[in-house]
């Protein structure tokens, strides 16, 4: 889909039939929450290492340190990382 077919879904139509509005807006909060960073907690760099199938976008703050391979990372207690659907990355480096 195109910016401009995907634009054309707010804007054609009429806006005011309820159950078109709820689509619409259902659609755009399926987005942005697929999009979006969401809180994991805490865990360990071991406990992320650990993780066979870790959710994407999911941010956890690191209470003990050490490395993470899928990424070359090694975090700090306190650093913020985060799984982007393939490797892991930084979101705070507290180093």
């Amino acid at each position: 889909m195109t910016k401009a077919e995907y634009q054309s879904q707010f804007l054609s139509g009429n806006l005011l039939d309820e159950g078109n509005r709820k689509a619409i807006l259902r659609g755009i909060v399926d987005h942005m929450y697929d999009n979006m960073l969401k809180f994991g907690g805490e865990a360990t760099a071991a406990t992320l290492e650990g993780m066979s199938d870790p959710t994407k976008l999911e941010v956890y703050k690191i209470t003990t340190g050490g490395s993470i391979t899928a990424g070359s990372l090694t975090v700090a207690t306190g650093d913020l990382v985060y799984y982007d659907g393939s490797v892991w990355k930084y979101l705070l480096d507290k180093a």
